[in-house]
């Protein structure tokens, strides 16, 4: 099964600039996302969709590397997140040709994760959507 790990990671919010690059104790708010993707095994890919240069660059040096900005009218406080997936995805599907079967959605603003609790989670939804995976 191909998961893509999806992060949005926009550059600005209402209250704080660069929001994602923001120093929480010793590392960026973005890295403690990029850190549990890491522990991921092959069938995942992460995908961060960013409107920021510096954030892409960021990501790039951390070993994440795509070419997609996202659209700015998707980058805006009343944009819808599904909006942002569906962009990437069909952006994933014309310039990699990539098409998963799942994705994890995985905001940088919720940085306390556990990674054996996410595994958990996915085998949970890999058995109740056996058969329609299947197909």
């Amino acid at each position: 099964m191909k998961i893509l790990c999806f992060i949005p990671a926009r550059k600005n919010s209402k209250g704080i600039k660069n929001k994602n690059l923001v120093k929480i104790g010793k590392k960026r708010l973005i890295d403690y996302t990029l850190d549990i993707c890491k522990k991921f095994d092959k069938n995942f890919f992460t995908f961060v969709s960013t409107d920021s240069k510096m954030i892409s660059n960021h990501c790039k040096k951390s070993g994440f590397k795509n070419n997609y900005i996202r659209p700015t009218y998707l980058s805006k406080d009343k944009s819808k997140i599904i909006d942002t997936v569906f962009n990437s995805l069909n952006w994933l599907k014309k310039n990699m040709n990539y098409m998963p079967d799942a994705v994890l959605l995985l905001q940088p603003t919720s940085p306390i994760r556990d990674i054996i609790q996410i595994n958990k989670a996915i085998k949970q939804f890999i058995k109740k959507n056996k058969n329609h995976l299947l197909e």
